[in-house]
């Protein structure tokens, strides 16, 4: 049986309400036919009337409302929002470029730790009074990580030439909360002008930045700097140097166990003597990056304060201090009107075309 006349069995069950083939499968088409559209939910009237009327009107486009505001005022508008962003933009990134320079000065300075030649020296000032802490080192555990990075920092205090004594024990104390060393110190005291200290330690490298923190609030801050510089890949060359070794040794013992004459196993011994030597090496230098990048190296030099002429400052003191008064208020002005000016520029744009609607809708009713 074709497909046409499956069909029009199909119509005719529908026209006729009950099934009339004599063909079986033509018989079942027609009940299923039936069973269907027994079971179709029945339409809403309301929805009904609805789909009548567009179906008359031959489902006819809705009338589409003109542009709420006319294509030359969009392009301005637009225009405008990208200048006044991008104006604020960059004042923003002028004002905290200045912030960021000279941050990057202080925290990258790439200029080794110095100290004064007569401290550094181990000679302290004549007629004064001297005090030196035991000076160790202990070997830190190994740091896991991706990178190896060995860093260094760079600390100098001043304080008051009678409450020295006092900041070199804080010194010492905020060293050992972080659960750091003191490698050598040097403190100086009396009627001699180069009255001052200075003090190597050695902290954890996750406690740098809270140590330096801590440091600082000890003094009046002179100067601080850090340095780091990457040595992931001589690290990995010596581990890689090392396991090779080791290996070797590995083979070569091998061999010697199954060594067949003196003179063999003899040369295998020296080779061992020599592997033995080169693995003993690679393991100090190993070991000895692996310090230095677990720990980091402080350098504080504490000054004395000299007193100041007037406790209120100078005229130029308070001009810089006045300038940089009004340089912070004005950037927290911008950064209060970047946040505000978009969402005000979006309600205007939004009342405009409010407003715009309404005036088009009431010329369209007069008209």
């Amino acid at each position: 049986m074709s497909t046409t006349d499956a069909l029009l069995a199909i119509d005719e069950a529908l026209a006729t309400g009950s099934p009339d083939a004599t063909d079986p499968l033509d018989r079942e088409l027609q009940e299923i036919a039936l069973a269907l559209r027994a079971d179709s939910p029945e339409p809403d009237p309301t929805f009904a009337r609805e789909l009548d009327g567009r179906v008359s009107r031959r489902f006819a486009k809705p009338r589409v409302a003109r542009s709420l505001l006319p294509r030359r005022r969009l392009v301005l508008a637009g225009a405008a929002s990208l200048v006044m962003v991008v104006a604020i933009g960059g004042a923003i990134a002028g004002l905290s470029g200045t912030g960021r320079e000279r941050h990057a000065r202080i925290e990258r300075s790439p200029r080794p730790v110095t100290l004064p030649e007569t401290l550094a020296a181990g000679g302290g000032p004549a007629g004064g009074t001297r005090r030196s802490f035991q000076n160790f080192q202990q070997s830190p555990a190994t740091v896991p990580g991706p990178r190896r990075v060995e860093r260094d920092a760079r600390l100098t205090l001043a304080a008051p030439a009678d409450d020295l004594d006092h900041v070199a024990d804080q010194v010492v104390d905020v060293t050992d909360r972080h659960r750091g060393v003191v490698l050598d110190s040097d403190l100086s005291t009396g009627a001699d002008s180069s009255r001052g200290g200075t003090f190597t330690v050695r902290v954890p490298a996750s406690e740098l930045s809270q140590t330096l923190r801590d440091l600082s609030r000890l003094g009046e801050v002179r100067a601080r700097s850090q340095s780091g510089h990457d040595v992931t890949r001589a690290y990995d060359t010596l581990g890689d140097r090392l396991t090779a070794a080791r290996v070797e040794r590995r083979g070569l013992l091998r061999r010697l166990s199954h060594a067949t004459s003196t003179g063999e196993a003899d040369g295998l011994r020296a080779r061992l003597d020599r592997l033995a030597s080169e693995i003993q090496g690679l393991s100090r230098e190993l070991g000895q990056l692996q310090n230095r990048t677990s720990y980091t190296r402080i350098a504080v030099t504490l000054l004395e304060r000299k007193s100041a002429a007037s406790p209120l400052g100078g005229t130029g003191d308070a001009l810089r201090g006045s300038l940089r008064a009004l340089v912070g208020a004005l950037a927290v002005t911008l950064r209060v009107l970047a946040a505000v000016l978009p969402f005000a520029f979006l309600a205007a744009l939004a009342w405009a075309a409010t407003a715009l609607l309404r005036r088009r809708r009431r010329e369209a009713v007069l008209s």
